[in-house]
C-alpha cells in the first residue's frame, strides 16, 4: 500500500506537471475577469458552452472549467449548514431538500445568460466555508422554455428496461417567474459478491455466493417562484418526493466440511417506503440605502418505514423465519431565518444572521426472533424513543479590503439543547462558538491565493440516538444518548489559477485539529455504541483541474480531473495505539476525457474512478471495504438546435469493491481471531439511453 508521503510527493508532481502544461498551452483567459469588494468574478458567457450542446444548467456546470459541484449535505439541520457551491441570480434558494444538482437540472440551459465563478470574500452569499461559488445568470427577456429527457435504463445482469421520465418548464405570468419539475422512474439495484468465511488457520469453512436485488419507483414535484411586490423579492419553493424499494438478498452458504452442516440460503429481507415534503419561503426588502433584510422560513417533514427479517431454507426444503424487525421514522423541521447586511462602510459589508431551529425525530424499531420456532418480541434499550433539538445560530460577519488583500471575518455562537425521550431519557445543552478568519489576493495573471481559519460543530446524528439492528453481521446497534458532536479547527491554503479556453487549477492543502472523534466505544456485556474517543488530526490536499488537449494532437479534448489525499490520527480506545480514523478514506480520485466533435455533432468519453479502504474498529472486531473502482463511457448524438441522443455505459467492468472482516474471541487487540470474512462485490453494469429536448 502507497505511503500518504508518496501520494502527497505524487499529487503535487502531478499538479506541477499540470500547471506547466496549462502555461505552455495558454495565453489569456477566454472568462472576463475583474474584483471589486474583495470578489473576483470569471464570467463564461452562455456561447462558451455550444460546443457541450447543454439542455440543462447541470450540464452547464459540469462543463464549467476547474469547477467541482458541492451538493451540500440535505441532511444536515438547519438551513446554512446544507449549503452547497451554487448561487442562482447571485442568491442561494431557500430549499434543504432539493440539492443544488435538483435545481440546476430543472432551469434550461437556453435561460441561461452566463455563469460567472466567483472567488475571495463570499460571506454576502450565505454559503458557509466555500472558497468557490458559480453563479447562474438567467435571462430576463427569456419567454417560457422547458427540457423533457426520457431515460430507458437497465442494469445488468438483469435484462429488464426501467423507464424515467423528467420535465421541466420556466416562464413568467406577469411579474411571477416560475419553475416546476416532474420525475416518474422506476430504478433497480443489483449487487453480485462472494465471500469466503476462514478460520484461525486462514482454513475456508464457509462459501457464500450473494446476490442482492432491489426494484424501486419514486415520483418527485417541485415549484419554484419568484416576484417582486411593493419593493420586496419574494420566493417560495414546494417540493414532495414519494418512493417505495422492494427486495432483499439472497445468501447461497455451502460449508466446506462435510457432515457438519448442509448448504443453506439465508435471505435477508428489505423494503424501505417514505415521502418527503418541503414548503420554503423567503422575503427580501431594502430596508434603507444601505441596509437590506432577509427572512427564511422552512417547513420540512419525512416518514420512512422499513421492514427486514432473515429467512433460512434448506436442502430438503425445509425453512425457518430467524428473526424479523420493523422500523418506523417521522422527522420534521422548523427553520425561522433573518439576514441583514449593512454597506454603509466604503469597501466594507457586514452581516448579521439569526436562525432557529427546531428537529424531531420520532423512532418506533421492534425486533423479534426466533425461540423454539415461534417469533418472540425482544426487548431492545432504546426501541421506542422521541429526539428533539433546540438550536438558535447567530453570526455577525465584516468583509473588507487592506489593500491588496480581501479579508473576511466572522463570529458566530451556537447554542442547542436535545432532549431524548422514551427507551433513553436525557437532556443536554451545548453552547459553541464560531470563528472565522479568510485572507485572499489576487494576482495580475488571474491567480488567487486563500488563507482560512476556522471552526466547525459537527451535527449529531439522530440515527446514533436510536436503535436498530444489522442482521447481516448479527449486531444490535445501540443508540448512546450521551454522544457529543465532533468539533474541528482547520486551517488551510487553497490557489486558483485561470487560464484561456478550458485551463484551470485549484489546489487546496489542510490540517484540521478535531476534538471528541466520533467512533464506537465498548460497553460492558460485550456491546458498542456510536461516541467520542478523544482528539484527532487530519492533514491532506485536495484539487482539481481541466486541462486542454489539443497539444498532444487530440482536438477539441478535454480532461477533468479531482483528486484527494490525506491521513488521519486517533488513539483507538481499546489498545491505546495511534491508528487512522474509522470510516476514512486516504485517497480518492476521478479522471473524465470528453471529446466534443461539433462537425459530425457528435461527442464521446471516458471515465475512471477509484478511492482507498474505509476502516472500522469495533468492540470484538476489525473490518475494511472499499477500494472502489469503475470505468465509465458516453457517446452522444446531436440532432438540430436542442436535441440529443446520448448512451451512457456507467461501471461498464462491473467494478465494486472489497470487505475483510475479522471477528475475535473477545475484545479487538487483546484476544485471538475467531474467524475472518472476504468479501468481494460486483456492482451492476448500468446502460442508460437518454433523448432530451428543449422546446
Amino acid at each position: 500500500m502507497v505511503s500518504t508521503n508518496q501520494c502527497f510527493k505524487k499529487v503535487i508532481s502531478l499538479a506541477t506537471c499540470c500547471c506547466v502544461l496549462l502555461i505552455l498551452s495558454s495565453s489569456v483567459n477566454s472568462a472576463e475577469e475583474s474584483c471589486e469588494d474583495g470578489v473576483c468574478t470569471s464570467r463564461y458567457e452562455r456561447s462558451f458552452f455550444n460546443a457541450y450542446a447543454p439542455i440543462t444548467a447541470l450540464d452547464l456546470i459540469e462543463n464549467l472549467p476547474g469547477f467541482s459541484l458541492d451538493n451540500g449535505n440535505q441532511s444536515s439541520r438547519g438551513f446554512s449548514g446544507a449549503a452547497g457551491n451554487i448561487l442562482i441570480d447571485g442568491v442561494r434558494i431557500s430549499s434543504k431538500s432539493e440539492s443544488p444538482s435538483d435545481q440546476l437540472g430543472a432551469i434550461p440551459a437556453q435561460s441561461v445568460l452566463a455563469i460567472e465563478v466567483l472567488r475571495g470574500n463570499l460571506a454576502k452569499f450565505d454559503l458557509p466555508n466555500q472558497s468557490v461559488v458559480a453563479n447562474i445568470i438567467r435571462r430576463d427577456d427569456m419567454a417560457g422554455a422547458g427540457t423533457a429527457e426520457l431515460s430507458l435504463r437497465q442494469f445488468q445482469p438483469s435484462s429488464r428496461i426501467k423507464p424515467q421520465l423528467e420535465l421541466n418548464y420556466s416562464s413568467s405570468i406577469s411579474k411571477l417567474e416560475y419553475t416546476a419539475n416532474l420525475l416518474l422512474a422506476e430504478y433497480e439495484n443489483i449487487i453480485d459478491r462472494t465471500e469466503e468465511l476462514t478460520n484461525t488457520q486462514g482454513e475456508l469453512i464457509e462459501f457464500r455466493d450473494e446476490r442482492f436485488r432491489e426494484e424501486g419507483d419514486e415520483y418527485a414535484i417541485s415549484l419554484n417562484a419568484n416576484i417582486e411586490l411593493w419593493q420586496t423579492q419574494l420566493n417560495t419553493n414546494l417540493t414532495y418526493d414519494n418512493f417505495d424499494e422492494n427486495g432483499g438478498l439472497n445468501s447461497f452458504r455451502t460449508p466446506i466440511k462435510a457432515g457438519e452442516n448442509l448448504p443453506f440460503n439465508a435471505f435477508f429481507l428489505d423494503i424501505d417506503v417514505g415521502d418527503s415534503y418541503e414548503i420554503a419561503f423567503d422575503a427580501e426588502h431594502e430596508l434603507t440605502q444601505h441596509i437590506d433584510a432577509k427572512l427564511i422560513a422552512i417547513n420540512a417533514s419525512s416518514d420512512y418505514l422499513g421492514q427486514g427479517g432473515l429467512t433460512r431454507t434448506f436442502a430438503n426444503g425445509s425453512s425457518l423465519e430467524d428473526s424479523a424487525f420493523t422500523i418506523t421514522e417521522d422527522q420534521s423541521e422548523n427553520i425561522m431565518r433573518l439576514e441583514v447586511d449593512y454597506t454603509g462602510f466604503e469597501s466594507n459589508r457586514m452581516q448579521f444572521s439569526l436562525e432557529g431551529t427546531v428537529n424531531e425525530l420520532k423512532s418506533n424499531f421492534a425486533l423479534l426472533s426466533n425461540e423454539n420456532g415461534v417469533l418472540v418480541p425482544q426487548d431492545v434499550a432504546g426501541a421506542v424513543t422521541t429526539v428533539k433539538e433546540e438550536r438558535i445560530d447567530v453570526q455577525v460577519t465584516n468583509s473588507f479590503s487592506l489593500s491588496d488583500y480581501a479579508i473576511e471575518a466572522s463570529i458566530a455562537a451556537e447554542d442547542s439543547t436535545i432532549t431524548q425521550t422514551g427507551g433513553f431519557e436525557a437532556s443536554r445543552s451545548f453552547f459553541y462558538l464560531k470563528p472565522n478568519v479568510t485572507v485572499s489576493r489576487t494576482f495580475a495573471n488571474d491567480g488567487q491565493l486563500q488563507v482560512r481559519l476556522f471552526r466547525t460543530i459537527g451535527q449529531l446524528n439522530f440515527g446514533d440516538f436510536t436503535s436498530s439492528v444489522n442482521l447481516g453481521d448479527d449486531q444490535l446497534v445501540l443508540g448512546n444518548p450521551e454522544l457529543e458532536p465532533e468539533k474541528v479547527i482547520t486551517f488551510d491554503i487553497r490557489y486558483e489559477q485561470r487560464f484561456s479556453g478550458v485551463g484551470a487549477i485549484n489546489l487546496t492543502v489542510f490540517h484540521d485539529e478535531i476534538s471528541d472523534v466520533e467512533d464506537l466505544v465498548p460497553l460492558q456485556n460485550n456491546l458498542e455504541v456510536a461516541g467520542n474517543i478523544g482528539d484527532g488530526s487530519r492533514t491532506g490536499i485536495r484539487g482539481n483541474f481541466t486541462l486542454p488537449t489539443d497539444f498532444v494532437g487530440i482536438v477539441d479534448g478535454r480532461i477533468d480531473a479531482r483528486f484527494e489525499f490525506q491521513d488521519s490520527d486517533v488513539e483507538d480506545p481499546l489498545t491505546s495505539e495511534r491508528r487512522i480514523m474509522s470510516d476514512f478514506e486516504q485517497w480518492e480520485y476521478n479522471v473524465e476525457f470528453r471529446q466534443d466533435l461539433n462537425q459530425y455533432n457528435f461527442a464521446w468519453g471516458l471515465s475512471y474512478f477509484a478511492d482507498d479502504f474505509r476502516e472500522q474498529y469495533g468492540l470484538d472486531e476489525f473490518s475494511a471495504f472499499g477500494n472502489e473502482y469503475s470505468w465509465s463511457l458516453f457517446t452522444e448524438k446531436r440532432f438540430g438546435e436542442g436535441m440529443k441522443l446520448r448512451l451512457d455505459v456507467q461501471n461498464f467492468n462491473r467494478g465494486g469493491e472489497a470487505r475483510i472482516r475479522q471477528v475475535f474471541a473477545g475484545r479487538r487487540g487483546f484476544s485471538d481471531l475467531l474467524f475472518q470474512e472476504l468479501r468481494d462485490t460486483e456492482y451492476a453494469r448500468r446502460i442508460f439511453l437518454t433523448l432530451s429536448k428543449t422546446f
